[in-house]
């Protein structure tokens, strides 16, 4: 978030150790310079979340001395108010995305176009740059996928440092970048899919590239379209639920939620009677026939869900009334009791 010649709001920072929100103040800009802009962002050093800012200041001309810019990257825990770290930066330098490994930078070059730096989350020294600007970032898979001179080719770049760990056809990002479609950017066939851990997916004959939604959980593996609805068991690679064509039309379905080893149906028949039913996997039985919140991402011991979002396509950000809930025994705790 960049906030222009103002103080930003405090970022607040769930602490899933204490289950309270924590905050770290913008640090105070030095006598005699304006606050021009800011941006924060939040990052991990081993188990300790850090928040740093990228500061923009300005020193207003006075008598002789002509008016100067300057631009500095903060470093602060959540415990303290005084940055452990800061650094000048080059005035170019803006905050790309967010990360768990750094901080991501963004540095434009006069005669070299753009670069990527990422700085440690320790003590916000350079951790590895790398010409050019990533496509995307994925945060979870701390992968980054970078255009190269072949229009039809990428490099996947290990985030954490910087390393291409292969090149590959145009990659596509589904389900919250928690999966990767490889695929050639022209031909009508078959995706190939893969994990973060490069594990690769059952991928189905007659599926295109468009019109499949795709969802993953730890040992389940959803694809979903207007006449598909299949779910295999990623450590086996066999379906553990296989409807087609009009097998899925006559489930009158609005939306598809897969999460841990739950599948959320939510249907409405022609005469307007809404159905919200729990299907347990791989069995395929029925656990409920309602919810009171769907479960979106865990989060180290805790669950975000939604008690509103039940409309077509159940998609996050038509949500709101989001909320954290402690798990039990390690589970979302309505899953424990059915």
């Amino acid at each position: 978030m960049v906030y222009n010649g103002q103080t930003p709001p405090e970022p607040r920072v769930f602490d899933t150790s204490t289950g309270s929100f924590k905050t770290a103040s913008l640090p105070a800009v030095p006598a005699g310079e304006e606050l021009q802009t800011s941006q924060c962002v939040v990052t991990r050093d081993g188990g300790d979340l850090r928040v740093a800012y990228v500061v923009a200041t300005q020193t207003p001309a006075s008598g002789l001395a002509p008016l100067k810019n300057h631009k500095r990257a903060h470093l602060l825990t959540l415990d303290g108010a005084a940055p452990v770290a800061s650094v000048d930066l080059p005035l170019s330098a803006e905050i790309r995305g967010s990360s768990s490994f750094g901080v991501p930078l963004l540095v434009r070059e006069d005669a070299e176009g753009v670069r990527t730096e990422v700085l440690r989350p320790s003590d916000l020294t350079s951790s590895w740059a790398r010409p050019g600007e990533p496509a995307w970032v994925s945060t979870p898979t701390a992968l980054a996928i970078y255009q190269t001179e072949n229009p039809a080719m990428v490099d996947i770049v290990d985030a954490r440092s910087g390393k291409t760990i292969a090149s590959a056809p145009i990659v596509e990002q589904l389900d919250s970048r928690k999966l990767l479609a490889f695929t050639d950017g022209f031909r009508v066939g078959n995706r190939i899919i893969r994990t973060s851990d490069g594990k690769t997916l059952p991928a189905v004959a007659d599926t295109d590239f468009t019109g499949t939604e795709y969802e993953l959980s730890q040992d389940f593996f959803l694809m979903e379209g207007s006449d598909l609805l299949q779910v295999y068991d990623i450590n086996t690679g066999k379906p553990v639920l296989d409807r087609r064509g009009e097998d899925v039309g006559s489930l009158d379905l609005r939306g598809v939620k897969l999460f841990g080893d739950r599948l959320f149906l939510h249907s409405t028949s022609s005469a307007g009677v809404d159905t919200r039913t729990i299907i347990g996997l791989p069995s395929q039985a029925e656990l409920a026939t309602t919810w009171s919140a769907i479960p979106y991402a865990d989060l180290e011991g805790w669950t975000l869900t939604s008690s509103n979002c039940l409309s077509a396509e159940l998609v996050i950000e038509h949500c709101d009334d989001m909320k954290l809930v402690k798990d039990v025994d390690g589970r979302y705790p309505p899953f424990a009791e059915q």
